[in-house]
């Protein structure tokens, strides 16, 4: 094979790739397909229910044991349970704006739910539906429990000694961590790369091809080399086909 018909092969296979990327796009522009949509879109809502019925339900056990106001000491000082009902967020803070941090909570939530048809990563969708479950759970309590304008309070039941919270606060700070690893380690939001950032795995295998066809000869002049790589991209385009 001539230099010239291996740049012309090598042509049309990054043509043929182009193609078929382009024929992928979902309607948010990107090359996830449909499939990884779905796939992205479905763990999320896995995600966020599994944590929004912890959150749930383990607010109705406490309303249900701990209503008469004891308290239950499991590593002494350091955790124990006791039902107290905040008005306000972490440590008492805002007890006067319950209403904002309502309106807060229910702008995160739809926040969140656009951000996750635009991301490709598993990790980012974990972190997002953690973000989204804690942020619902006390938005529940907020409307469930509201006396007027959205003015109910959180029901918090983990006793940390400085500090009293819920399942909904565990899973707001796990997703804070998340998000914060997942930038410092570059991990990318989109749909455009594969989740642990690297090509997908149709641009890397359209690359190896293009490399393969436009590498030299062997040094002994054997025409076998540049034979494998004509067939390597001959599978490749009836992959595609």
């Amino acid at each position: 094979m001539t230099s010239d018909e291996k740049r012309r092969a090598g042509a049309d296979l990054t043509e043929t790739h182009a193609e078929g990327a382009q024929a992928e796009r979902t309607d948010f522009g990107s090359t996830g397909g449909t499939w990884g949509t779905a796939v992205t879109i479905a763990l999320f809502f896995v995600v966020a229910l599994v944590s929004l019925l912890l959150d749930r339900v383990t607010k109705l056990i406490a309303m249900d044991r701990l209503a008469d106001g004891r308290s239950v000491r499991v590593l002494g000082d350091l955790l124990g349970f006791k039902l107290l009902l905040n008005p306000g967020a972490s440590l008492g803070m805002g007890s006067n704006s319950t209403a904002v941090f309502a309106i807060l909570a229910m702008v995160a939530c739809i926040g969140i739910l656009v951000a996750v048809c635009f991301t490709g990563s598993k990790a980012w969708t974990v972190a997002l539906a953690l973000a989204f479950a804690g942020a619902l759970g006390n938005l529940i309590d907020r409307i469930a429990f509201a006396q007027g304008f959205l003015d109910g309070r959180v029901v918090d039941f983990i006793d940390y000694g400085w500090s009293v919270g819920n399942v909904a606060d565990i899973e707001l700070v796990v997703a804070a961590v998340m998000i914060v690893l997942l930038i410092c380690l570059d991990v990318p939001f989109g749909k455009g790369a594969a989740s642990d950032g690297t090509p997908d795995g149709k641009d890397g295998e359209a690359a190896d091809a293009v490399a393969d066809a436009d590498a030299p000869a062997d040094a002994d002049g054997d025409p076998s080399a540049n034979g494998d790589a004509a067939a390597a991209m001959g599978g490749a385009k009836e992959r595609r086909a």
